[in-house]
């Protein structure tokens, strides 16, 4: 087998893997604690819903004018904002990362550039594959 076989053979292995941990610990928080389960359910999606919002139309989150008559060298009224909405995730991503919420598929751990033609790259890989391992696999049950 090529080692580009393996490799993408693991990358899938690992992200079915990481997709079946998520499932039990999304079962077991729902057998568990099914109130608190689904508390954090929907303070997740509030959350991400006034998220958005804000970052679409700052202009209705904002309470008049932003900035002047403060505290020389105190954070302004938006800074302390997003200050807190961070803590606010930092904790609520962790909360919904031993509950089994997060979206294991959407989640970045290295970013790259990108690399050039690599979905054509793939599906010519697959397709290529794919014919193969059909054919091993109907002549082994043959």
């Amino acid at each position: 087998m090529s080692t580009v076989l393996q490799l993408v053979r693991r990358t899938g292995q690992s992200l079915l893997l990481r997709l079946h941990i998520l499932q039990m610990l999304r079962f077991g928080a729902q057998l568990d604690a099914q109130h608190l389960y689904h508390a954090l359910q929907n303070f997740n999606f509030s959350f991400l819903t006034d998220f958005k919002e804000s970052y679409y139309h700052p202009e209705r989150f904002r309470g008049g004018e932003v900035g002047g008559g403060g505290v020389e060298g105190a954070p302004s009224e938006e800074e302390d904002t997003v200050g807190r909405q961070a803590d606010l995730i930092c904790q609520t991503t962790s909360l919904l990362e031993c509950t089994g919420l997060e979206d294991a598929l959407q989640k970045v751990y290295v970013t790259s550039q990108p690399l050039e033609n690599l979905p054509e790259f793939l599906l010519l890989f697959i397709l290529h594959w794919t014919s193969k391992v059909s054919e091993h696999a109907l002549s082994h049950y043959s």
